[in-house]
């Protein structure tokens, strides 16, 4: 019998381990893995169709499934991007007011909302009178009168819902990661923060699930970072865990919130580096001192500015006029007037010559000399020679540039793969641009071909679908690519 078992599961494991992580956003993943093979191909692609659907990245996925819809027609893939458009919806606008629609511009509702905001995991928010509201994608409206003074995403796909009572009073509730609202809420008459052994769900306003007030009274805190909040209680700051356990009782004048495992805190006889323990690392030696990252701290001392690391060492001492936080690994610095980078040891690896560089980005740097832009890599080679009159950093693999009053893009070779022509522009997201010509916005895409053209204003888009204005008048819309 016991080998038996252990047949069984070893058996359990191989088949664990045969199943193909589903394919998300990474490049050339079913490629990688499936080569010329069509049938793979549209399996997998089918496969990553489904798994960004699910996690509501619609773009993505219809992606995928307008590739198994050109490779193998008989699995029916245009069904499912169809699907896909349905359950999306839009508003439409109409005599002052909105209806939620499909897009393809079909009302499903009267033309009844104002001031409404794109729809994010199936429900949107609208105000009216100063009150905001949730609506789902039915157009039936979930709030409760009289709504809420505030709705505000925050951490881990929740909303913050704020409305206030009598003076010094605030009622605050969260919604859950689906979106669904309301489904936590709690009363606090303290300034602080909210906890969540304080929350639990309720599913109408017939059905409120009313919690005490923990006995602390905080006279003031900071927003959760790396799990702790730093909270004030008699003058004196320290930091609780998102289960409003206090992890440091308050005993500090004053503290940063942590960063990298560490925090700045004051205190008698002056600052101290802390872990989330409250063991003190060690007490600055320098009148200025930085968050933590990758490790290390900006520190500065009579004007001049270095680094040390997690345990106060000084590993580049004061020495540049200006620098910033190392990025992969470097960092620019400056003197004179000219810019470079250097590498944790303090080494020069690209000389100070530049008369701007901005941080490294997917291992390139924008760089200006005599007054032109190009790029370098992290070795100091250029890459795009320094030729240009402005220009942007990259974004879907294109980077905006300035002739004159006019704009065009560049690949990551330096080659104009769009002409300047535009008198405005934004940069490439979801594989759209939005341009200004004649004075009218319009969306191109990476090969220069308009998709619509109608905007006088318009904002960024999210998730499939953006904000613009014409005439006077808002809409939000979402295209085909």
């Amino acid at each position: 019998m016991r080998i038996l078992l252990v047949w069984f599961f070893v058996l359990c494991a191989a088949l664990i381990r045969a199943q193909p992580v589903p394919c998300d956003t990474t490049a050339n993943c079913c490629a990688d893995r499936c080569g010329a093979a069509v049938i793979c191909l549209c399996d997998c692609l089918f496969e990553s169709g489904q798994y960004l659907r699910n996690a509501e990245q619609y773009a993505e996925a219809v992606k995928r499934f307008e590739a198994v819809a050109r490779l193998c027609p008989e699995r029916n893939a245009r069904a499912v991007i169809d699907t896909i458009y349905r359950e999306h919806r839009i508003w439409v606008y109409q005599n002052g007011k909105f209806a939620v629609a499909t897009p393809l511009g079909e009302p499903i509702t009267p033309f009844q909302f104002s001031n409404p905001e794109p729809f994010r995991k199936g429900v949107a928010i609208f105000s009216e009178n100063d009150k905001c509201f949730f609506v789902d994608k039915d157009g039936k409206v979930l709030t409760p009168l009289p709504g809420y003074d505030g709705i505000i995403p925050a951490e881990g796909g929740l909303y913050y819902l704020k409305k206030s009572g009598k003076y010094g009073s605030i009622e605050n509730s969260f919604t859950d990661e689906t979106g669904l609202i309301p489904v936590y809420w709690i009363k606090n008459d303290n300034n602080r923060p909210l906890f969540l052994s304080e929350l639990g769900p309720w599913n109408s306003s017939d059905s409120l699930r009313i919690f005490l007030n923990l006995s602390q009274q905080y006279e003031a805190a900071g927003p959760f970072q790396e799990g702790l909040a730093k909270m004030k209680r008699d003058g004196a700051w320290g930091f609780i865990d998102g289960s409003g356990r206090e992890i440091i009782s308050p005993q500090y004048e004053d503290a940063n919130s942590f960063r990298e495992g560490l925090a700045l805190v004051y205190d008698y006889p002056g600052e101290k580096v802390i872990n989330k323990d409250n063991i003190k690392i060690f007490r600055p030696k320098h009148a200025i001192i930085g968050d933590f990252h990758e490790g290390v701290a900006i520190v500065g001392y009579k004007k001049k500015y270095g680094f040390i690391d997690k345990y106060g060492k000084e590993i580049v001492s004061p020495q540049y006029e200006y620098v910033s936080d190392f990025h992969g690994g470097l960092a620019m610095v400056e003197n004179n007037d000219k810019q470079g980078f250097i590498d944790k040891t303090g080494q020069v690896v690209i000389p100070l010559q530049f008369e701007h560089a901005t941080d490294f980005i997917d291992g390139i740097s924008r760089v200006r000399v005599e007054g032109r832009w190009g790029f370098i890599d992290i070795i100091g080679k250029e890459i795009i020679p320094t030729v240009f009159e402005f220009v942007h950093d990259f974004h879907d693999g294109r980077a905006a540039y300035k002739v004159g009053d006019k704009w065009g893009f560049i690949d990551k070779t330096g080659k104009t793969v769009i002409s300047p022509k535009y008198n405005d522009i934004e940069h490439f997201q979801e594989g759209l641009a939005a341009v200004m010509k004649d004075g009218k916005w319009r969306f191109i895409d990476t090969s220069d071909q308009e998709i619509i053209v109608f905007i006088s204003s318009l904002s960024w888009f999210e998730e499939g679908m953006t904000r613009f204005t014409r005439d006077k008048k808002y809409g939000y819309g979402m295209w085909r690519k």
